[in-house]
């Protein structure tokens, strides 16, 4: 697999993981149901989608900072986030 198609992949199988979290940033610990529907949704295991979620909130730095961050990092074909909620922001 070329290596452009794989970071493809890898966006669009983390696309729902990254909506989720930015639509429940007030607590974004999901349920083990909602893991398995979100490891179906990505097309990844139930414990790809928990250890994401372990990574992702491995630091106390909150959600739209986070988004910030990553946002002023994107570069080439790299799907900016948003923050839907504002809330959040």
């Amino acid at each position: 697999m070329k290596v452009l198609q794989k970071r493809q992949t890898m966006q669009n199988m983390t696309r729902p993981l990254k909506q989720w979290l930015c639509d429940h940033g007030g607590n974004p610990y999901p349920s083990k149901p909602e893991k398995e529907i979100l490891a179906r949704d990505s097309r990844m295991s139930f414990v790809q989608v928990s250890n994401w979620f372990a990574n992702v909130q491995g630091d106390n730095v909150t959600w739209s900072k986070r988004v910030k961050i990553y946002n002023s990092r994107v570069t080439g074909n790299a799907e900016p986030l948003s923050v839907s909620r504002r809330q959040y922001i």
